[in-house]
């Protein structure tokens, strides 16, 4: 995704990110083969400031450490950059004021 390449509301975004502390059974590094739900503490999105809602939160595959988040778009968001917040249990991202471009 891109200025050029947005993402539709309604649509589907995947996202990885990493340092949200320990993963419950796996030993940080460690090989995934198969996808886990992250269920040791919640898990939330925002894009906008609407909640985004989630269809898998957890490990990405073959690498422990690091989250996968597969979401659908908020409706209604206004075009443009849209900040993004990840929050994992009492950890978010929001001081990195990350964001992605909407149609």
């Amino acid at each position: 995704m891109s200025a050029e390449n947005p993402l539709e509301p309604g649509g589907v975004v995947v996202l990885f990110a990493t340092g949200f502390g320990v993963w419950p059974d796996l030993p940080d590094g460690a090989i995934s083969l198969i996808a886990r739900s992250y269920t040791a503490q919640p898990v939330s999105l925002t894009m906008g400031g609407q909640p985004a809602r989630l269809y898998y939160a957890g490990v990405a595959p073959f690498r422990a450490g690091m989250i996968q988040i597969n979401a659908f778009v908020p409706e209604g968001l206004a075009s443009g950059p849209q900040p993004v917040v990840l929050r994992v249990g009492e950890a978010d991202n929001a001081a990195q004021q990350y964001s992605l471009p909407v149609r």
